[in-house]
């Protein structure tokens, strides 16, 4: 059934940041899947956030859910649902919807690379005040390698493109430590290519936390 057979990991850290906002802050994130014969589920949630004598100084949200069908062995369709807010960017809200199809490229042993793509929808609230609503186009590349049994890599870009296009790269590295526990760094660029006035285009993270 839909809520038998998820496994995931919860992750809790530091992150520093530059660009918009340059501050150094806590990180908090969950990460669920499932995959059977035919579906694959996955939900994440991260949050990083900042907040001095009452003053919020950094926050940023981000929830997506994606589910896959597969078609063949190494083609499946997909839809997307992602909410995002980030202040220091510029907007308090964004919602994406996205549906398309996808090809897994490399299905080896420690080693899964996904490509995928279609047309998707954008809603933002800007904390200048405006509101917009877009159609754009939505590609997305989702890298693992199990370099050792106890060192893995990930890689996951994303790009939205439109008249306001948005570029992102997470690129991780998580060791295993003992038991359930693992140690987890990362770096999250971000690149607006029509940022909100007074706001630069491109923002960056960096993460070290403990899953």
């Amino acid at each position: 059934r839909f809520w038998q057979g998820w496994s995931g990991q919860g992750e809790m850290g530091a992150s520093t940041s530059s660009g918009n906002d340059k501050s150094v802050g806590v990180t908090a994130g969950m990460q669920l899947a499932k995959e059977d014969i035919n579906w694959q589920h996955k939900f994440d949630a991260l949050v990083d956030y900042r907040r001095t004598e009452g003053v919020t100084e950094k926050e940023r949200f981000n929830v997506s859910y994606q589910g896959q069908r597969k078609i063949t062995r190494t083609l499946y369709a997909f839809g997307l649902l992602q909410y995002e807010r980030d202040r220091p960017a510029g907007y308090y809200r964004r919602f994406s919807e996205g549906f398309g199809l996808g090809v897994r490229l490399v299905d080896r042993p420690g080693l899964r690379l996904d490509l995928d793509g279609g047309p998707a929808f954008r809603q933002t609230a800007f904390t200048a005040g405006e509101d917009e609503s877009e159609i754009s186009g939505r590609a997305s590349m989702t890298l693992r390698w199990d370099i050792t049994p106890r060192l893995g890599f990930t890689q996951n870009a994303s790009a939205f493109l439109a008249d306001d296009s948005s570029f992102v790269s997470t690129s991780a590295l998580t060791t295993k430590l003992f038991g359930a526990l693992s140690s987890r760094l990362s770096f999250d660029a971000r690149h607006e290519t029509n940022p909100p006035k007074g706001s630069v285009s491109t923002d960056t993270i960096s993460r070290v936390t403990l899953l």
